[in-house]
């Protein structure tokens, strides 16, 4: 894979090397650096009456941050993303006098994009992106917590070669970007990813795809109270006869009041490795939000 990154960014700079010898006479890039941090913090409580395990109570909290920061210059525009969402869960039933803590949102995602402008509206970008979690997830079964995963097991790497496509607006901005992807899962005693199951007597620990992908990514600013993030992908593994995976991520935030405001997230999420049918989970939510 590192052939890969050194012969894609080779590639990159040709392309700006011939775009460089076109010019009739030598332009000065002018510097620009644009960055974005926001972030959330919610807090929910429900207490409801179940048959199997009497009454039941949870608390959640949830908190996110995120970062986008732009450098552009007239030679190339260089955007790097990150983003972590926690939750934590504290749930209580009659049944079980012992109260349950675990993490429910749980991941950590970064990204950088390089793109060459070379004055059409498609133009080439080379991406690698990297997710895994940022705590341990567990599972309730039978009255006790199975772990699921922890901090890099699984991680899930991605390298990405391609045409882009963007608008900024003062509403709307989004890019859309279509190319080859590469993927790669690494394990350790998380596997279920990794693993096989035509070898059951052999357990993987890596995993490695191509294929093609498209990304969408939108931000949609109704007015000054009233912001939606949208993220959407779908990839295609041409190595094997796998279906679509396809992934979406939206999140409308409403400020109430100063930094009070509503949270709506709603995310689905389709792979057939791990179920045929869509996971789909939204949530409402009540908290703080902050923009600098």
């Amino acid at each position: 894979m590192k052939s890969f990154t050194t012969r894609a960014f080779l590639v990159l700079f040709c392309i700006n090397s011939i775009r460089m010898y076109a010019q009739q006479a030598p332009v000065p890039s002018a510097l620009k650096f644009t960055q974005v941090t926001g972030g959330t913090l919610t807090i929910s409580q429900s207490s409801n009456y179940d048959i199997l395990q009497g009454e039941k109570s949870s608390l959640d909290i949830k908190s996110s941050f995120r970062n986008t920061t732009n450098l552009t210059t007239s030679l190339l525009t260089l955007r790097t993303s990150l983003r972590a969402i926690l939750g934590i869960q504290n749930e209580k039933n009659e049944a079980n006098e012992e109260s349950f803590l675990r993490a429910t949102d749980n991941e950590l995602f970064g990204e950088v994009i390089l793109t060459v402008p070379l004055g059409f509206q498609i133009d080439p970008y080379i991406s690698a992106n990297f997710k895994t979690q940022l705590t341990e997830s567990q599972r309730l079964q039978k009255q006790s917590l199975i772990r699921t995963s922890k901090f890099w097991d699984p991680v899930t790497s991605q390298q990405g070669l391609g045409f882009t496509y963007g608008l900024n607006g003062k509403v709307v901005c989004f890019t859309l970007r279509s190319g080859a992807n590469f993927q790669q899962i690494r394990a350790e005693d998380h596997s279920e990813l990794t693993d096989n199951p035509k070898t059951p007597t052999i357990k993987e620990l890596y995993k490695a795809t191509a294929g093609m992908e498209w990304v969408l990514e939108s931000t949609i600013k109704l007015d000054s109270l009233i912001t939606m993030r949208i993220r959407a992908g779908t990839q295609k593994n041409i190595l094997t006869n796998d279906a679509w995976n396809a992934q979406s991520d939206s999140e409308l935030s409403v400020k109430v009041w100063k930094i009070i405001g509503v949270v709506l997230n709603l995310s689905a999420n389709y792979n057939e490795q791990q179920t045929k049918r869509v996971q789909i989970r939204q949530s409402l939510q009540l908290g703080f939000l902050v923009d600098l």
